[in-house]
């Protein structure tokens, strides 16, 4: 359960997809039983003994999610061109 920890993950529990891809709120594209299995979920969190609700994620100001969405299906349609790195940028890894 480690991947949802801090995450608005509703795309996984509706699908169960646990890829990093899946692990974002968007519901875009998704059929209504697969919304509905996000409810189911919410629920069985939510009368069960053995969890306790501790807080809410609150939204990024930028909804990373839809970024991250628009992305792999701009990938998915051959039309994505990640951003050039400027060579003087510091290496972030």
């Amino acid at each position: 359960y480690h991947a949802f920890v801090g995450k608005d993950a509703t795309r996984a529990f509706c699908t169960g997809c646990l890829e990093p891809a899946c692990l974002i709120s968007s519901t875009l594209g998704l059929s209504d039983a697969q919304v509905k299995e996000a409810d189911r979920w919410a629920e069985y969190y939510e009368h069960h003994d053995k969890y306790t609700f501790i807080g809410k994620l609150e939204k990024p100001r930028v909804d990373i999610d839809e970024l991250v969405e628009e992305a792999l299906f701009a990938e998915e349609d051959g039309d994505y061109v990640p951003p050039a790195v400027p060579s003087d940028s510091p290496d972030l890894r």
